[in-house]
């Protein structure tokens, strides 16, 4: 299913007003979070926030300014890419229990704790990304067969 206008609006209405994007709940649907929603997701909580919801595409925001920037939870089949994502006050992106996701192209910078942290994730894919000024780069814990690119 595409995101149409509808759903695109009132993700743009969340981001406004909340300044956080969530998506939960048992979704299989595409859900598309490209560029700039909102220009950028930055408040308090978490910046882009998926929860059991797969075959979703978050490409091209910038996630700037949050205690996560961006979070999925047993989300899986899914596609980060091309984001900005710095100066959060935890991790940048942290997955749990995710699998088979891709994460590529991503410039992830100046977050206090892990710029990409993987946690108990198995099969995804962490390619081509810009991770510095970081605690740690990448992390991983108690996840199997994920595979790191340059």
């Amino acid at each position: 299913m595409k995101l149409d206008r509808s759903k695109a609006y009132i993700l743009k209405l969340l981001l406004i007003l909340f300044l956080v994007i969530a998506i939960n709940g048992a979704s299989d649907e595409k859900y598309a979070l490209n560029g700039s929603i909102g220009k950028y997701a930055k408040g308090d909580g978490i910046g882009i926030y998926l929860m059991q919801s797969n075959n979703n595409n978050i490409a091209e925001n910038s996630v700037i300014g949050n205690r996560v920037g961006i979070y999925l939870v047993m989300s899986n089949d899914s596609t980060i890419e091309e984001n900005i994502v710095s100066n959060n006050r935890e991790y940048g992106l942290f997955l749990e229990d995710s699998n088979g996701n891709i994460i590529a192209r991503n410039r992830i910078y100046r977050n206090v704790y892990s710029g990409i942290s993987i946690w108990d994730s198995q099969d995804n894919l962490i390619a081509y990304n810009n991770a510095t000024s970081n605690s740690d780069g990448i992390s991983i814990w108690d996840s199997d067969s994920n595979n790191l690119s340059p």
